[in-house]
């Protein structure tokens, strides 16, 4: 009886610890209102840059998103005054919100280096990845990314929008260029693994971008079709995500490209994509975003915003992100379709339970969601780290 008493124990230990957290989210999610697990796969864009503004208090009203985007507008000329402004909007929503457990928002936004470098006016130099990958070892960009991420933390951020992980379709087209560390496979891959490790080790995540490429053309100005066949797309376009993510519960940005021989609509529509690439021959597991719904080359079949998102979501993306001040029609289109569509609620079920995971990985919230993070800026520790960066820049300069 002991022996078979003691089998037992062992065996609900072990399934304890495999999915003891998931069942209590998964509770978590199933006490959550519709309106409120919509509220969480959107990744909104916000004004201000000092403090939450007041006039919005009715716009957002008693519902948060699951995640706000940070753009260069919304950061200060003080580390100080970053790090206020965003403690301001997660108390400010927070108190709005009538929800029983308040989940509090994660904060991201593009720290590429270079040109695409939020923090350029009150943090260490940035250099693009590309120059990165010419004139910095990769114990050296280890180094920087970790104390860049260091200072990135320290204002409440918890996100990096990148790296970028592909390769450029055309030289000298002015939309990727310097934001890639190389076209050269092996170059990029090391150093897009350098990024990752030196955010985490920072206190930082990343978000490998854009599955899975994309074309010529800007998305952000026309339509991006990827038109090749699919040899070449496993090897142009799959093998480099494939090397960093492979199995990985990390994030994912999904493109807006149209990759003809799958489907004729954009990637982050296409259910087929999503689940076959991705989700299966790359064994992902982890968090997958959109890029802004904003973006033109979403505006070319005359869908509205709100078609964009729900077609997203659907495809399986966990989280839509949008700088349109649409957040209440968000919600309610998405609690709508939740409500009158059993298959679109376990959708939202599903994306909702990545991104509470997520937010446990941030240190946000605990296993049973509830928020333990609090202000942690320091500012001896930002100038620190801020020193600590540019002397690996400085020290890599005078030893070339």
């Amino acid at each position: 009886m002991k022996r078979y008493f003691f089998a037992f124990f062992c065996c609900f230990f072990v399934y304890s610890f495999l999915f003891g957290d998931d069942s209590d989210i998964r509770s978590y999610i199933s006490k959550m209102t519709s309106e409120e697990k919509a509220s969480q796969v959107l990744m909104m864009s916000i004004e201000g840059e000092k403090k939450f503004p007041p006039y919005l208090s009715s716009y957002f009203d008693s519902y948060t998103p699951g995640a706000f985007i940070l753009f260069g507008y919304n950061f200060s000329d003080t580390p100080q005054a970053c790090a206020y402004y965003i403690k301001s909007v997660k108390q400010s929503v927070q108190n709005l919100s009538k929800s029983k457990t308040f989940i509090p928002p994660f904060f991201a936004s593009d720290f590429e280096g270079g040109r695409v470098y939020r923090i350029r006016k009150i943090g260490s130099p940035l250099p693009s990845p590309k120059k990165i990958a010419k004139t910095l070892t990769e114990e050296e960009a280890l180094a920087l990314y970790t104390h860049t991420a260091e200072q990135i933390n320290l204002l409440g951020i918890h996100l990096n929008l990148a790296p970028i992980v592909e390769k450029e379709r055309s030289q000298g087209s002015g939309f990727l260029d310097d934001r890639i560390f190389s076209n050269d496979e092996d170059v990029l891959v090391r150093y897009a693994k350098a990024f990752i490790s030196g955010m985490k080790k920072g206190g930082m995540l990343s978000t490998v971008k854009h599955f899975p490429g994309n074309a010529e053309t800007d998305p952000h100005l026309s339509k991006s079709i990827i038109d090749v066949d699919q040899d070449i797309f496993y090897r142009d376009f799959i093998n480099p995500f494939r090397r960093i993510i492979y199995g990985s519960d990390e994030v994912v940005l999904i493109s807006h490209a149209e990759v003809s021989f799958i489907e004729k609509k954009p990637f982050c529509f296409s259910k087929i994509g999503i689940e076959k690439f991705l989700r299966n021959e790359l064994n992902f597991k982890g968090l997958i975003i959109t890029d802004d719904m904003a973006m033109k080359t979403l505006k070319t079949d005359g869908r509205s915003t709100e078609d964009n998102v729900l077609l997203a979501l659907a495809a399986g993306c966990d989280m839509v992100m949008c700088s349109e001040p649409k957040f209440k029609e968000l919600v309610e289109v998405i609690s709508k379709k939740m409500k009158a569509e059993s298959d679109f609620l376990k959708r939202i079920d599903d994306a909702v339970f990545n991104i509470l995971k997520t937010k446990i990985k941030m240190g946000i919230i605990d296993e049973t969601c509830r928020p333990i993070e609090k202000y942690k800026f320091n500012k001896e520790k930002f100038y620190k780290a801020k020193k600590d960066a540019e002397n690996i820049l400085k020290n890599s300069k005078q030893s070339k």
